[in-house]
C-alpha cells in the first residue's frame, strides 16, 4: 500500500519517505511500482499526491476576558470543504496532559466573517474547561503553545504553533489603609499614604518609563461595577513595585487626590502604555476593590476652645477652659518668643488672619477636584470668634447650623476645607489627620452679636467619592469681655 504519513519513517524497512512541504498545498512522492503475475515481472513510474489545505494562523483568544484563553481560531489558506471531526491535542504552552485540551466536533465549527460563515477559519470552543492562567506569559512552559491537526488528506496532521491573543486583565484589588503614622517624604512631612494591591492575570511592559503621569492613567475606578462610564484616574504618588514574577502591584496612592474607597469598581485603562510580551493590551475588566478604608473621615470636632471671647492671657481662660499648662505649652493655647500666651489656628481657606471672609468657596459638588496650593503657618486666633477644630483625613463640605441653649435657631452657614491646596500643607498635618477650622463670627442671622451663653453646633459633612455624610454635633461657650 502507498500513503502518506505523520510518523518518523524507520530506515531501510522498504518504505520510500515523501517529506511534507508545508508552504505548498500539494506534496508529491515518485515512486517505481513492481508487479508480479504468473511469473512475469513489470514495473510502472507511479506518482503519489497528497493534498491538504495549510494553516496560515492559529491564536489564542479570551472571549470572556478573564484572563484566560476559551478558543482557538485557526485560519487556512484556503476554503475547507468540511470541519476537522475532531482535534486530539490543543497544547497551551506545555505539552503535557495537565496543560493540554482535545475538542470533539460539538466545539468545532466555521467563524463568520461579515455576518457570513467562512469556512476557511475554524474556532474550537473550550469555554466550558477554558485553559488556566498565565499560561501564555513567558517562562510559563519550556515548548511553545500548538496544537496538532488530523491526520488525514486534508489537515495532514500539521502542528501549527499558538499565537497569543488573550489581553491581560485584573484579577483582584486590594486596598491596605494608612495607619496615618507621620513620615517624611523628599524632607516633607506627611502621613503614611494608603496603598492599593492589584493581581494582574500575567506580566506587563511598557516602551516607556513607569511614571507617576503614565499610571495615573493606567488603573480607573468608579462608584460600582454596574456602571464604569463615570470613571476616572487613580493618582499614584510614585512609580509602582512589582513582584519576581510581576503578576503582583503595588500603588502607593496619593492621599491628597480621590482615592477609591471599599466595595468601589477598580479596573485597567487599555489605553495606555501597557501591554503584555505579545503586545496585547489590557481589558477593562472591572473588580470589586476588597480590604479596609480608613476610620471613619472626621475623627476629631471640638471647640477651640471651648469658650470663646478670653485672650489666652486672661487668667479666666484656663480656669472656664478647663486648661492645664505645663512650661510653655497647654491643650490650647502656646506661649510665643514674648512669653506672651495665644491659640494657634490656620485660618480656612478664603478667610483673613482675623477671621473675616475675603472669599468663602464652598464647591456644590463634593467631588469637585482641588485646586492651588496653601503654605499658610500657624498664626494667633483672634478672641472675637468661636471656632470648632476638625481633624479629618479627606476634604469636605460642611453644612453647618448653630442653636441656643434653648434650642432657638441662631445662624446656619456652610464651609469647606481641602479645595485649595489645604491637603498639600504640611502645617495642617497631625497623629490622627488634616486639622481644619469651622469659623463662627458670634452673630446671629440677622448681623446682631449674641450674648454670653452655650451654644450648640450641627454639622453635617459631605464628602467626595459617594462617602457616606457624617452628622456631629458640639457645643461652645461664648463668654463677654469686661
Amino acid at each position: 500500500p502507498f500513503g502518506f504519513t505523520v510518523k518518523q519513517v524507520t530506515p531501510n524497512n522498504g518504505t520510500l519517505e515523501g517529506k511534507v512541504n508545508p508552504d505548498i498545498s500539494h506534496s508529491v512522492v515518485n515512486a517505481t511500482a513492481s508487479v508480479s503475475l504468473g511469473g512475469e515481472t513489470r514495473e510502472s513510474q507511479i506518482q503519489l499526491v497528497g493534498a491538504y489545505i495549510p494553516v496560515v494562523r492559529a491564536i489564542a483568544r479570551d472571549v470572556n476576558k478573564d484572563g484566560k484563553a476559551d478558543r482557538i481560531e485557526i485560519e487556512f489558506k484556503s476554503l475547507l470543504p468540511r470541519l476537522p471531526g475532531k482535534i486530539d491535542s490543543v497544547y497551551w504552552n506545555e505539552a503535557i496532559v495537565a496543560k493540554s485540551q482535545s475538542a470533539a466536533s460539538s466545539q468545532i465549527k466555521f467563524m463568520l466573517t461579515l455576518n457570513r460563515l467562512d469556512s476557511s477559519r475554524v474556532q474550537l470552543d473550550f469555554s466550558d474547561m477554558p485553559f488556566g492562567l498565565g499560561l501564555s506569559a513567558p517562562g510559563s512552559g519550556s515548548l511553545s503553545p500548538y496544537l496538532i491537526l488530523p491526520s488525514d488528506a486534508i489537515f495532514a496532521g500539521q502542528r501549527p504553533l499558538l499565537e497569543d491573543g488573550v489581553n491581560p486583565v485584573l484579577l483582584h484589588a486590594i486596598k491596605h489603609p494608612s495607619d496615618l503614622s507621620v513620615i517624611y517624604r523628599n524632607g516633607e512631612k506627611m502621613h503614611a499614604p494608603d496603598t492599593l494591591e492589584l493581581l494582574i492575570s500575567e506580566a506587563l511592559f511598557t516602551d516607556s518609563s513607569a511614571s507617576t503621569k503614565t499610571w495615573s492613567s493606567f488603573v480607573r475606578f468608579s462608584n460600582s461595577c454596574r456602571d464604569t462610564s463615570n470613571s476616572m484616574a487613580i493618582s499614584v504618588s510614585e512609580p509602582p513595585t512589582t513582584s519576581a514574577d510581576g503578576l503582583s502591584w503595588r500603588l502607593v496612592l496619593d492621599s491628597v487626590s480621590n482615592a477609591p474607597l471599599v466595595d468601589n469598581c477598580i479596573f485597567l485603562s487599555g489605553n495606555s502604555a501597557y501591554n503584555d510580551a505579545a503586545h496585547n493590551r489590557p481589558y477593562a475588566r472591572p473588580v470589586t476593590l476588597e480590604g479596609k478604608d480608613r476610620r471613619r473621615v472626621v475623627q476629631f470636632m471640638g471647640g477651640y476652645p471651648p469658650v470663646a471671647g478670653l485672650s489666652a492671657n486672661d487668667p479666666r481662660f484656663t480656669l472656664i477652659n478647663s486648661e492645664n499648662r505645663k512650661d510653655s505649652e497647654g491643650r490650647w493655647a502656646t506661649m510665643d518668643d514674648n512669653r506672651q500666651w495665644f491659640v494657634p489656628w490656620i485660618p480656612p481657606a478664603g478667610f483673613d488672619d482675623q477671621g473675616k471672609v475675603i472669599q468663602n468657596y464652598v464647591p456644590r459638588d463634593p467631588n469637585e477636584a482641588s485646586i492651588g496650593s496653601e503654605n499658610r503657618e500657624a498664626i494667633a486666633l483672634p478672641q472675637n470668634l468661636s471656632t470648632l477644630q476638625v481633624i479629618s483625613n479627606r476634604k469636605y463640605v460642611a453644612r453647618i447650623s448653630i442653636y441656643d441653649n434653648l434650642g432657638n435657631f441662631v445662624k446656619s452657614f456652610d464651609q469647606a476645607f481641602g479645595y485649595r491646596g489645604e491637603l498639600d500643607n504640611p502645617a495642617r498635618l497631625s497623629p490622627n489627620g488634616m486639622v481644619s477650622f469651622l469659623v463662627w463670627d458670634l452673630r446671629d442671622y440677622r448681623g446682631v452679636p449674641v450674648a454670653q451663653g452655650v451654644f450648640v453646633w450641627k454639622v453635617i459633612f459631605d464628602f467626595p467619592d459617594g462617602n457616606k455624610s457624617e452628622l456631629k454635633l458640639a457645643k461652645t461657650g461664648v463668654v463677654t469681655r469686661n
